[in-house]
């Protein structure tokens, strides 16, 4: 079976530092949880929004 393993994500971006809503795929669940723990150290990250398979 081939999954996509996603995240979407809400991040304040540009000037006015609006909510912007984000995605991204990966084809391995590790390398998801990898970007996940990367994102959450981000200043502009605010929060997860949902995970997908």
């Amino acid at each position: 079976m081939n999954h996509e393993y996603g995240v979407s994500w809400l991040e304040f971006t540009g000037k006015d530092e609006r909510l912007t809503e984000k995605q991204k795929f990966f084809k391995t669940e590790k390398a998801r949880a990898k970007f996940v723990e990367k994102l959450e150290q981000k200043d502009k990250f605010y929060q997860i929004q949902a995970y997908t398979i």
